[in-house]
């Protein structure tokens, strides 16, 4: 699996504590390499901020700290009972070491029935079966264990490529955030680029505020989502990613520029940059990534959450591929509001609209219309 492939599907974000390779795009869609190093331990301002862009010609673009693990020690052989017996040991292991939801007072039960069933029945089906168990065990259900085939293939995993839209009515406008956000550099950089030019071409008739629409949206990859609203973020940091240890992972936002501590930076033009309301359109359909941005706005001022609550998928992913071509997707984190607050069970909209059916059109969307009323008390 590629390493966009890796970010894109599934996962709310990667955030990434190793040695890196960074990615740089450039404005003739190439690359140029360089490298980094943001390691377990350094704090929240350890990747540092990208300097402002200025001038409306300048194209955005991000920086990706590229880290390809090397597959998993132990997980070479599944042809033999021996090698079977050996995988199953260092996925434990390792799930141990890394998953958010590990309780140590019951993993070794888990761990223990699984090599019970293998001892009984040692074929490669039934170890199929018990390692699924324990990534669900140990991550929950934002966690998947790939097959081989899944991960080579990404079959059934991305939804097509949609970029995000921007429309005004009445001086508010409306930026529809669609699931997905890319799956490599070049996706990336076209979906946060079509929200940007969503920005430039509306920012002047926007008088009252902006609306960012999450609904629907059962995620992708953060940092793609995240830049495309970025001249609409609060400057800082807004929160981030939490460990089950309580080491935090810093998104931090300035004039031009967008970071993930050890994930990605994103560059662009400055002049961009709106201080005024925006409202946050979630329902039981935002998931993930989408939720990830919901966290960015969370307690903001001058930010509104609106709709129903999220789908409580609010945790970040981290990909370990395996030597027989498998791949584990494990939750090792929460997403975390500027305040450190996270959402276990999703996130509440501070003003609730009972679930409707989005129409053609703004004034058929009583959710839309809930938050234009809101943008319009706030201007007036």
């Amino acid at each position: 699996m590629s390493r966009g492939m890796r970010a894109a599907v599934f996962c709310a974000a990667l955030f990434l504590l190793v040695s890196c390779s960074q990615v740089s795009g450039t404005s003739d869609g190439t690359s140029s390499s360089s490298t980094a190093s943001v390691g377990p331990g350094q704090d929240s301002s350890a990747a540092s901020a990208p300097p402002a862009v200025s001038g409306t010609d300048q194209p955005a673009g991000f920086s990706l700290l590229d880290s390809d693990r090397e597959p998993l020690e132990g997980t070479e052989d599944v042809a033999t009972a021996e090698g079977r017996t050996a995988y199953l040991d260092a996925v434990s292991i390792w799930l141990e070491q890394e998953g958010l939801f590990v309780d140590p007072a019951t993993w070794p039960d888990h761990v223990e029935a699984a090599h019970g069933a293998l001892e009984v029945q040692n074929l490669l089906a039934v170890l199929r079966s018990e390692v699924s168990q324990l990534v669900e065990v140990a991550g929950g259900r934002h966690s998947a264990y790939l097959s081989a085939t899944a991960t080579a293939t990404g079959t059934g995993l991305d939804p097509p490529f949609e970029v995000p839209t921007v429309s005004t009515q009445s001086g508010v406008s409306w930026m529809v955030l669609p699931e997905g956000g890319g799956r490599d550099l070049e996706t990336y950089t076209t979906y946060a680029r079509a929200g940007l030019d969503g920005i430039r071409r509306t920012r002047e008739e926007t008088s009252c505020g902006w609306v960012v629409d999450l609904r629907g949206n059962r995620g992708g990859t953060s940092w793609s989502m995240l830049a495309a609203v970025a001249p609409l973020l609060p400057e800082g940091s807004f929160g981030g990613f939490e460990t089950r240890e309580g080491s935090r992972i810093a998104v931090e936002h300035g004039p031009g520029w967008l970071t993930q501590q050890g994930g990605f930076r994103f560059d662009y033009d400055a002049a961009l940059d709106v201080d005024q309301p925006v409202a946050v359109l979630i329902d039981n359909g935002t998931a993930s990534a989408a939720e990830a941005v919901t966290t960015a706005f969370h307690g903001q001022p001058g930010a509104q959450i609106i709709g129903q609550r999220t789908a409580g998928l609010a945790t970040g992913n981290i990909s370990q591929p395996l030597a027989d071509g498998s791949t584990i997707l494990l939750t090792t984190a929460w997403m975390v509001d500027a305040d450190g607050k996270h959402f276990p069970e999703g996130i509440e909209p501070q003003i609730a609209v009972p679930s409707d059916t989005q129409g053609n059109q703004a004034e058929q969307d009583t959710t839309f219309e809930a938050a234009a009323d809101w943008l319009r008390e706030t201007c007036s």
